[in-house]
């Protein structure tokens, strides 16, 4: 126990055996201990509301109190309270306190205050304490720093008179953290919406700047009007209530190929294939202004079909009805393929996992048989039994991830145009070639798909050193076939048999039970690709890719100069 407490605890007996009361004199020799200490834990007793303090004459008696402690009546406060003696040794702090400052009573009851815990969080000198002692009551709020910390206290400093008649302070002290921080966050709120309304005037003030010179500009002359409608990257295009043209601009024109006066005068069903007529029929009579959107086809002078989205509205007369329609027109062409490719990307995903889930079975197959032949035949120990199964089945495995890892960006890109001798001349760099001469004549083409298309050149050309017996020579080309074009893969090795030239395209076909020809025609099929073998036997293997029209360009420099492409022997 603690030596204070168990000092109290002495004359809470002898008070406890003399209910009529004790004077200090009796017990300082009933304790025994000296008379400034009885006094002292005397007041300690009163402080907390243990023991109660008459007056007969000069002499002070003191005996047990019956009423509620004072301990126990400040524990019910949330506010923190300390109480001193007019020496300022602390006398009594309710738990409040502690858990706020993190002590306990050991550390605080019957000490000095400057040499507390608290003593150093306190902003307080010890004179404006005794300042209060006389009679000054202090109101102000603190700021104290607790484990890094800020904490706001609203603390109120009164003077006490203790039963026993001496003088003392409590200091009470209030909480006001959240109240303090809420606040200043009102103020920064405030300061921040202030910024805010006068960047908001400001902005306010250009509105008001840009409307006046909108004002203007809505007075300048037709022609810039024109003018603007003329460059737009957009295509536009005016027809009357009956829905004949009456006005394209030069981007609409250009997109059907055709000059703008030899639209002007037609009927828009002129350009709509039929499948377009019968959706916008009803929307162009509609009496409804719109706007109406639709995925349409419009047929060029030279009579290919160019996606576009086809945005209109009416254009309300003088009387009931529509004097105009004016539409807006974008090519989406290019989105259509877009959209195409990625419908693909499922089936791209659906073959790789397909293959590679195939595998692994089968490898874990043999992993099962291989642990019940090594039960019966090896009687080494059995971590080297382990070892030598793990090494395997390790080895099988990782053959299959870094197949699957060839394949991880498959539908990670978006397609675009690849540049087919840019892509193969990248491939060759780096394989391993043996002495094989690979001639690139690609130049100038490009097809529409994603960088999956790269796996295909390599395929061909490991296929054809593997299997060719002794090529030398491989060379790529392409050529027209109608409205497609046609790219080639030549060598000059033994060629392949009639018999098998649609099989060597399927899974596990040939001595390797390899995947490259399945792979290169499953590939090319996505892009809407197809492959096939068309050489002679014994005078070289010949692969024809048909590439159909709308999925290849051939880029103009490539086209005007007549050549396809050029020889760069690897």
């Amino acid at each position: 126990m603690d030596p204070v407490e168990n000092e109290l605890e002495k004359i809470r007996d002898l008070l406890s055996q003399n209910p009529k009361g004790l004077t200090i004199e009796e017990i300082s020799q009933s304790a025994p201990m000296s008379r400034p200490s009885a006094a002292k834990y005397l007041n300690v007793m009163v402080a907390r509301g243990q023991a109660a303090m008459r007056q007969f004459g000069r002499a002070k008696v003191y005996s047990l109190c019956e009423r509620v402690p004072f301990t126990d009546m400040i524990s019910l406060t949330s506010d923190l309270i300390m109480i001193m003696d007019k020496n300022l040794f602390v006398t009594q702090v309710n738990d409040q306190f502690l858990t706020f400052f993190r002590c306990n009573k050991t550390d605080m009851l019957e000490k000095s205050l400057e040499f507390t815990p608290v003593g150093s969080y306190l902003p307080l000198d010890i004179q404006t304490i005794r300042d209060v002692i006389d009679g000054q009551i202090l109101a102000r709020d603190l700021e104290v720093s607790i484990e890094g910390l800020n904490h706001y206290l609203r603390t109120r400093i009164v003077p006490l008179v203790f039963e026993s008649g001496e003088q003392g302070v409590a200091i009470v002290m209030q909480d006001i953290t959240l109240l303090k921080r809420s606040q200043y966050e009102l103020e920064r709120r405030v300061q921040t919406r202030t910024k805010e309304l006068v960047a908001t005037n400001r902005s306010l003030q250009r509105e008001i700047q840009d409307h006046k010179k909108a004002e203007k500009n809505l007075t300048l002359s037709e022609s810039r009007y024109r003018t603007l409608i003329e460059t737009i990257h957009e295509g536009i295009w005016v027809m009357d209530h009956a829905g004949i043209t009456t006005f394209v601009n030069p981007t609409m024109a250009s997109m059907l190929g055709y000059l703008p006066e030899d639209i002007a005068g037609r009927h828009l069903f002129s350009y709509l294939d039929e499948e377009g007529i019968t959706a916008i029929r009803g929307a162009l009579n509609d009496p409804q202004q719109g706007p109406y959107r639709y995925d349409l086809r419009l047929v060029r002078k030279d009579g290919t079909l160019v996606h576009v989205l086809f945005s209109f509205s009416h254009l309300a007369g003088n009387g009931n009805g529509h004097s105009a329609i004016i539409a807006g027109v974008m090519d989406i062409s290019d989105r259509i393929m877009l959209e195409k490719a990625l419908f693909q990307t499922g089936k791209k995903l659906s073959l790789i996992t397909s293959v590679t889930r195939h595998d692994v079975l089968n490898l874990l197959n043999g992993l099962q048989m291989t642990a019940g032949m090594l039960e019966d035949s090896v009687t080494e120990p059995e971590n080297k039994k382990l070892l030598e199964k793990i090494k395997n089945t390790a080895s099988g495995i990782e053959m299959q991830m870094l197949f699957s890892r060839e394949f991880k960006e498959a539908g990670a890109n978006l397609p675009g145009w690849v540049d087919l001798d840019a892509t193969l001349s990248q491939s060759l760099i780096m394989m391993e070639l043996d002495g094989v001469e690979v001639e690139n004549d690609l130049k100038g083409l490009e097809v529409y798909a994603d960088p999956l298309i790269r796996k295909v050149f390599p395929n061909l050309v490991d296929n054809a050193i593997r299997h060719g017996n002794g090529v030398s020579r491989i060379r790529f080309s392409y050529h027209g076939r109608g409205e497609d074009v046609v790219i080639t893969c030549e060598d000059n090795g033994a060629g392949v048999h009639d018999g098998i030239k649609t099989q060597i395209f399927n899974k596990y076909f040939g001595r390797n039970h390899g995947l490259g020809l399945y792979l290169v025609r499953e590939i090319l099929s996505i892009y809407g690709l197809s492959i096939s073998e068309t050489g002679k036997p014994g005078e070289g293997a010949r692969f024809e890719i048909l590439v159909p029209k709308g999925s290849f360009r051939i880029l103009q420099n490539a086209a005007s100069t007549g050549e396809k492409g050029s020889k760069n022997p690897i």
